[in-house]
């Protein structure tokens, strides 16, 4: 799927929906996301784990360089072209990587750092993932806010859209409680695990929207874990709820798991709106907002 860079995540995900296929990052704020910025930004999001993310998933880019040059690496000699326009970038990308995997202990620090979904910063990953400058520059791109190039067009490998879903809101005693249930929720199958902390409860739990869990709560130190299950077929996602319905009774309340649209989208609501929901009332962003994901436990 080739996108412009100012088209948003849901607008190319409600033409893929028609193919059964949606993009890999799913960040929570869909509807403003342009492609530019997923790419820019290496955004990943909700359900998308480490083989999800901008990184993993982009095919090819058509950039424009500082110095005017254009790099499509969607076409077959791409890294001819980039060695014959800018020879002295294609040689300093082929010394770095030569450079990084010469050396063991960078090589291992690396590995470890982006074996965890790692957003963050410069996909330095790419200088051991990929071998032609081309490819290297295209992923080192992913991540770079603007720094590197101007990103005219991404090319992504979609994954297949998982029609059936169950949502529920998992309420604990505090945030050590709820990180402890992570690797459980894991291993039960989860596609996605949001973590929200006392303060993004209490600003949620305001809304007109707030679900009953939420309205139900005598909120005090409590944590919470929104999770989701999803699936190709109405059979395999029953046998996901099975297995994750004895964890989420663990908690001291919330929401049980749910199959309906409209009560779904009330779940999401807490947590898309969370950002601005958290950050209006205080005046400034929030400083206890984290998201988890199967991949990892806790950005």
């Amino acid at each position: 799927m080739r996108a412009a860079p100012g088209m948003t995540v849901r607008a190319v995900n409600a033409v893929l929906r028609r193919h059964h296929r949606a993009l890999g990052p799913d960040p929570a704020s869909e509807a403003a996301c342009t492609i530019g910025g997923v790419v820019a930004d290496n955004s990943s999001g909700m359900s998308c784990g480490v083989a999800g993310s901008s990184y993993h998933t982009l095919d090819s880019l058509r950039v424009v360089l500082p110095s005017g040059t254009v790099v499509d690496t969607a076409e077959p000699d791409a890294d001819a072209r980039l060695r014959h326009d800018e020879p002295a970038l294609h040689a300093g990308l082929a010394r770095l990587r030569d450079h990084v995997r010469a050396d063991p202990a960078m090589r291992a620090e690396i590995e470890r750092q982006f074996s965890l979904k790692n957003t963050m910063g410069y996909g330095v990953n790419a200088l051991l993932d990929h071998d032609e400058p081309a490819q290297i520059l295209t992923h080192l791109v992913v991540g770079s806010e603007g720094t590197l190039a101007f990103i005219a067009s991404a090319t992504f490998r979609t994954v297949p859209l998982r029609p059936h879903a169950a949502t529920g809101l998992l309420v604990l005693d505090d945030v050590s409680r709820a990180t402890d249930v992570l690797p459980d929720l894991v291993s039960s199958g989860a596609a996605a695990i949001e973590l929200l902390d006392t303060r993004s409860l209490l600003v949620a739990a305001r809304d007109p929207r707030a679900t009953p869990g939420l309205r139900a709560l005598q909120l005090e130190r409590h944590a919470a874990l929104l999770v989701e299950y999803q699936a190709q077929d109405a059979d395999e996602l029953a046998a996901l709820v099975r297995a994750g319905a004895p964890v989420l009774r663990a908690g001291v309340g919330g929401d049980p798991l749910t199959g309906d649209p409209a009560r779904r989208a009330d779940l999401w609501h807490v947590r898309k709106g969370l950002y601005a929901a958290v950050a209006g009332p205080a005046g400034r962003a929030p400083r206890h907002c984290w998201r988890t994901s199967p991949s990892r436990c806790a950005t």
